[in-house]
């Protein structure tokens, strides 16, 4: 089964923010970009080693972006720091009901 093409254009756009801010605001030397299908969803991950993310993120423009995008498409977004110290963005798609 096919995703919808808008729901391709918000990931990539989702992706997009995600890199931009590693390298613009972690100053991150290495970004993974992961992209998983199951049956009933669709999960992308950046992570990066950029600088440590801060106790409070305050929401900026690129967070609010990638938010609006998530919720245009029902999805989940997560921004975490992982147990090795780096910044993981997560968003996760149902596809069912598409």
């Amino acid at each position: 089964e096919e995703i919808p093409e808008e729901i391709l254009i918000h990931l990539y756009r989702i992706a997009h923010e995600g890199v931009t801010n590693a390298l613009r605001h972690g100053k991150a030397a290495n970004i993974t970009l992961s992209v998983r299908l199951s049956e009933d969803s669709c999960r992308l991950e950046v992570i990066n080693d950029g600088n440590p993310m801060p106790e409070s993120i305050t929401e900026g423009l690129g967070m609010r972006l990638i938010q609006q995008r998530a919720d245009a498409i029902h999805a989940r977004v997560r921004l975490e720091k992982t147990p090795d110290g780096e910044t993981r963005l997560e968003c996760v798609v149902p596809l069912h009901g598409s």
